[in-house]
């Protein structure tokens, strides 16, 4: 275990601490850029470092402004007026300190290495501005350091293209420490977490949003922020150390203190998983050790205490099965729960335990059987199928937890809530999300009964006291990890007190979307609008399209080359297709003979549109409506989905739970891909004697 650990920490040479007065290698005015070369022959690409030298020299104002060594294309162009308009404004701003006279009197010589190429786009923006404050303040940039990210002139750190291919063109350098711009993290979430962990231990990448956080990990012990830099490499080179030695619990600590302090550096959440996954490697190998030589007792105090670390973890699970005869929960549609038998139809009984399952694919469930449910497809529809379900319940800690597992009537998941499509005439919505409804009925306890039938909820019914109600949507109240509390009364549907987890985005006409994306998919990943990360829809956007078909399809239709062609595919989620950032480009010269007599809004309003909008809005609930907890898995045709809520939450709109009480409730399903609607008969919770 520890020589794997010290194999870490030796891959990970940026993680040192150095004397008073002594510091890693440096160069003043020289930075390494991240690129993308391309085969002029083949057309493949691959990532390449390049360094960019920057010189600054004091002449004659006559003679001040800058060169370059290669040709730079339009966007090039923009990016170094970009950087001088930063420093220009950071200077005035007192945010960092340049020589009087730097836009006037110098003159700036920029040196690229790839001598003879052309260099296009505007990913070097950071960089340059980087060496050009190097060159200026005579600040040394870290050797090991390699940067990419465009730069606004408020010193906004935004996206740029292919961070997968930049990182494995550099993996394997001695490159210690890859900057770029946390807008990539956002818009490619997954491929972001790919990327850090491929690169992995060698290089630590970093995610940033500002120039300030730019100058932090560049500069390092050498820069303005010196002394936080250097308690930060000392406090992970003692991570690391603790790594090294086996010491778990004490560096997962230290690295998430690292994580909280610096959460642009992703490493140490890797380390984090790394240390997780090693551990979990080594209480599986000591349990199967104690096993193997008939020591059950020390086995089963490993594996207890791994399990309440581990619950996910199958090896964890088929040891705990081995020692005390406790099967996992199969994930929803395996079949393996088809050797347990079945309990009391319309019933399910919720035992106390110590912990209650922390997913629907819990091995803790495995402490209580499920009980039997069928479900019914509703007057209205004409599939006569019963689709089997399973309902199982736990208590612990004053909280209840369920687990509803069932067949998916058409077979697939449906995650996607429905979106607004633009269409010949306007806007039409097109999809649905599976999901559920989860409705108490108090009668059972209080003998006053409110739910008479599951039928009774399969049209309005006007209810003679509120009803508690949870509701699951796989397309939203899935990404925010919860289910929409509400209630049932006699004007009809309500949230509970406070803020819902998601909202419808419709205009007050009900014709079209009021929000669309601002440029960025966020949390959510496209799948639903984030309350952080819209815009209102400004324009028309029919109007657009046909500014758009009679200005701009000869460069940007399905037939152009892909770059061009991806402003009416995507660009409405990227970070590019803010308003802003849209506006800027069409009022650019090279737009200008297009745009004439054009309404900008409207063409803006059509590419925004371009990518489906999302009918709701999602956001973190509050208040009482924030409740109920809920996580979902979905496998073989099957879902399974885990609610958790305190028994009593003081909450008058919420019905209070007694450890010696019974309950019923009915479950509807809605499934998103057929639009049927399918009910159960009443299911009686009873709480097992403790």
């Amino acid at each position: 275990m520890r020589r794997a650990f010290h194999i870490l920490a030796l891959g990970l040479m940026l993680a040192q601490a150095w004397p008073q007065g002594d510091g890693p290698p440096a160069t003043v005015g020289r930075v390494k850029g991240l690129s993308v070369a391309e085969n002029v022959t083949t057309a493949a690409q691959h990532g390449a470092l390049f360094p960019i030298e920057v010189t600054a020299e004091r002449v004659d104002p006559k003679n001040a402004g800058w060169t370059s060594n290669v040709q730079l294309d339009a966007f090039a162009q923009q990016m170094v007026a970009d950087v001088f308009a930063y420093l220009s404004g950071a200077d005035q701003r007192n945010e960092i300190a340049l020589p009087k006279g730097f836009l006037t009197d110098y003159r700036y010589e920029i040196n690229f290495t790839l001598g003879g190429q052309l260099i296009a786009g505007n990913s070097a923006g950071c960089a340059i501005a980087v060496a050009t404050m190097s060159a200026l303040t005579d600040t040394p940039i870290l050797d090991d350091v390699a940067i990419t990210g465009a730069l606004t002139p408020e010193g906004k750190v935004v996206s740029v293209g292919d961070i997968a291919v930049k990182v494995d063109g550099v993996i394997g350098s001695h490159t210690g420490t890859m900057i770029l711009p946390a807008e990539n993290s956002v818009t490619t979430r997954e491929q972001m977490a790919a990327v850090v962990r491929k690169a992995f231990p060698d290089i630590r990448i970093v995610t940033v949003g500002d120039m300030r956080q730019v100058m932090f990990y560049a500069f390092g012990p050498y820069g303005p922020e010196a002394q936080r830099y250097r308690q930060y490499a000392s406090d992970y080179a003692q991570a690391v150390r603790l790594a090294d030695e086996g010491q778990f619990p004490e560096a997962v600590a230290a690295f998430e203190a690292l994580s909280k302090a610096y959460p642009e550096d992703n490493t140490p959440t890797v380390w984090i998983a790394q240390l997780h996954e090693t551990e979990l490697r080594e209480l599986v190998r000591q349990a199967t050790r104690a096993l193997r030589q008939g020591d059950r007792d020390q086995a089963r105090e490993i594996v207890l205490k791994a399990f309440d670390k581990y619950p996910d973890s199958p090896e964890i699970g088929e040891l705990l099965k081995e020692i005390v005869g406790i099967a996992p929960t199969p994930q929803p549609g395996d079949g393996a729960g088809a050797e347990r038998p079945p309990g009391r139809p319309g019933e399910v009984v919720a035992p106390t335990v110590a912990r209650l399952p922390s997913s629907p694919t819990d091995a803790a469930w495995g402490v209580c059987t499920p009980g039997e449910v069928s479900l019914t497809a509703a007057q209205s529809a004409t599939d006569e199928r019963r689709l089997p379900a399973g309902v199982q319940a736990l208590s612990s800690g004053g909280m209840l937890a369920l687990l509803l597992t069932f067949e998916d009537p058409s077979g697939s998941p449906d995650r996607t809530a429905a979106v607004w499509r633009l269409g010949p005439d306007g806007f039409v919505q097109a999809g649905h999300d599976d999901g559920i409804l989860l409705v108490w009925d108090r009668g059972i306890r209080t003998g006053r009964v409110s739910v008479q039938s599951a039928a009774e909820l399969d049209r309005p019914t006007l209810f003679p006291e509120p009803v508690d109600a949870w509701s699951w949507r796989a397309g939203t109240m899935d990404l925010v990890g919860c289910a929409d509390d509400l209630v049932l009364t006699a004007e009809g549907v309500a949230g509970d007190a406070g803020g819902a987890p998601c909202a419808l985005n419709v205009d007050d006409k009900g014709t079209g979307p009021l929000y669309v994306f601002g440029g960025a998919e966020g949390l959510f990943r496209g799948r639903a609008l984030g309350v952080d990360t819209v815009v209102e829809l400004e324009g028309d956007p029919l109007a657009g399209r046909a500014s758009f078909e009679t200005a701009c399809a000869r460069c940007h239709s399905a037939t152009s080359p892909p770059r061009q062609a991806a402003v009416v595919t995507d660009i409405a989620m990227r970070p590019e297709g803010s308003p802003d950032a849209l506006r800027r480009e069409l009022t650019e010269t090279k737009h200008s003979d297009f745009a004439q007599g054009l309404s900008v809004d409207d063409l803006i309003a059509y590419i925004q549109t371009c990518a489906p909008t999302p009918t709701v809005i999602c956001q973190s609930p509050t208040g009482s409506r924030a409740d109920v907890k809920a996580e979902s898995a979905f496998a073989d045709g099957r879902w399974g989905i885990a609610m958790q809520r305190r028994l009593v939450t003081g909450e008058p709109d919420d019905l209070p739970m007694q450890l010696d009480g019974s309950y019923g409730f009915y479950v509807i399903v809605n499934d998103g891909a057929t639009g049927s609607t399918w009910l159960s008969d009443r299911v009686l919770l009873r709480f097992a004697a403790e």
